[in-house]
């Protein structure tokens, strides 16, 4: 395209000059030829000049043609190398990208090698923990078994100890009727006797005595009346208590729960002993006997099926554990450290609760030392305790200006109570609690019920502090209300 340029601009350049040269010869041949020839030549260089001005005007269009396709074409150009230049950027971009890629792949890669190597190691750990937790089940339950027979054996040999108690009680009653009964009958005879001997007298005409001997022993002065036995004090009461606790025991042994048969075992061996005790009390009563031998018949029948709906009731609900009562609290800090070194409790597991934004945190009263590390297995543990606090926080109570605090059952409308510590020592206890600066309600030796207290705790719930020893107090106040 500038070959072509430069060719047109010569051509333009030979035009002109061949103008100049034009007009040079016109000026001398008119200079020298006759008038018309100069017409002539002024005709012909007119028309030479006009050809030649069309051609230039021509070349310069075609020449600003020309300049514009070429500037036309340079911009093209410039805008293919500008598109070169960001391509080659963009490949570079590209090339930067597929390294990083490549490198972040193998960091993937490798990330996905130490996933899987961790994972079959964590696999070989749990795979022997569960080998080691499968023998100790194991273990437990070959001692559970062992238990349950031994616990069995005792059981039968109770229950069988126990029904030859009965069997012997049974035969003394059963004598001792029979011994009544042979009084009985001499007694008739002897008034029989006394009759004939009345009527032998009156028929000789002698002075007969007028009392026969049974009337003269009604005259006596009658003894004190026997105290009647009432149904849980008789041997038939008895017996069945025996029957009950004897299916209680078997009930626990066929669950499988040898803490409730040993329990169960322990309420046997101390009804058996009540029933010896007031069985020997009765063979001194004579009046009770027959009512005694009438029960029995009645009870002759008994089985566990007419056990009473209470009795059904601990058959049915073996198992349930009254396991928790729940607070709710303004500040954990302040709460667990009153429950903790005040009280004497442990916190056995906390739950939080991070949507809901609440946390949750159970005490009790156990060894540090057996609660279970593993969270898992430390919340099973806790869930089958008897008797925890579970004591409930509200995110932000503790900061909160406006938060005035929770009800405490016992402010109008009252309703809820308190919850309750035994101690060895009351006095010991509320000694120890004064020191610590822990509010009272009550104080041992106030109002009309002695050797107890209240205390609160820092929500101000009532706490009562008792003594087992001071159940007589309590049987006191029952008797006298």
């Amino acid at each position: 395209m500038e070959d072509e340029a430069k060719r047109l601009r010569a051509q333009v350049t030979l035009l002109q000059s061949k103008l100049e040269l034009y007009e040079g010869a016109e000026i001398r041949w008119l200079q020298i030829s006759a008038p018309p020839v100069a017409t002539m030549v002024e005709l012909a260089a007119s028309k030479a000049r006009a050809e030649c001005e069309a051609r230039c005007r021509a070349a310069l269009t075609l020449l600003q043609t020309k300049d514009e396709a070429l500037s036309a074409l340079q911009a093209r150009m410039r805008e293919a190398v500008a598109g070169a230049q960001t391509a080659a950027a963009s490949s570079q971009a590209a090339q930067v990208r597929a390294d990083a890629s490549g490198m972040r792949v193998g960091e993937l890669a490798a990330a996905l090698a130490a996933a899987r190597a961790r994972a079959e190691e964590d696999g070989g750990r749990a795979t022997l923990r569960i080998t080691e937790l499968e023998g100790k089940c194991a273990q437990l339950e070959e001692r559970m078994h062992s238990e349950a027979q031994a616990a069995r054996r005792e059981a039968d040999a109770r229950v069988a100890q126990a029904a030859q108690t009965q069997a012997e009680a049974v035969e003394r009653l059963t004598a001792e009727v029979r011994r009544l009964k042979d009084a009985g009958q001499a007694t008739a005879a002897e008034e029989e006797e006394w009759q004939e001997e009345r009527r032998a007298c009156q028929m000789r005409g002698e002075d007969a005595s007028p009392l026969s001997p049974a009337v003269d022993r009604v005259q006596q002065p009658a003894p004190d009346p026997p105290r009647r036995a009432t149904p849980s004090e008789s041997p038939s009461g008895m017996f069945s208590a025996l029957r009950r606790d004897a299916a209680a025991v078997s009930a626990a042994l066929r669950g499988g729960s040898i803490p409730a048969a040993k329990v169960a075992l322990d309420h046997l061996q101390a009804t058996l002993t009540r029933a010896e005790g007031e069985v020997s009390e009765a063979l001194g009563q004579p009046s009770t006997i027959a009512e005694t031998l009438v029960d029995l018949d009645a009870d002759a029948e008994w089985s566990i099926s007419a056990a009473t709906p209470q009795s059904k009731a601990c058959l049915e609900t073996k198992g349930y554990v009254f396991q928790q009562t729940m607070y709710r609290i303004k500040d954990p800090k302040v709460s667990l450290d009153f429950y903790t070194r005040v009280m004497g409790l442990t916190l056995l597991t906390k739950l939080d609760f991070n949507d809901m934004k609440f946390s949750l945190y159970f005490l009790g009263v156990a060894d540090p030392e057996e609660v279970p590390e593993d969270p898992v297995e430390r919340g099973e543990w806790m869930f089958k305790r008897p008797a925890c606090l579970e004591l409930t926080h509200n995110w932000g109570t503790e900061s909160d200006p406006d938060f005035k605090g929770y009800h405490n059952g016992n402010e109008e409308p009252k309703g809820y109570g308190h919850i309750g510590f035994s101690v060895p020592s009351v006095a010991e206890a509320c000694a120890r609690f004064e020191k610590l600066g822990v509010p009272f309600k009550k104080k041992p030796d106030a109002g009309s019920m002695k050797n107890i207290a209240f205390i609160t705790d820092p929500d101000g719930y009532w706490i009562e502090i008792l003594e087992a020893g001071n159940t007589r107090d309590f049987v006191n106040w029952n008797q006298k209300s």
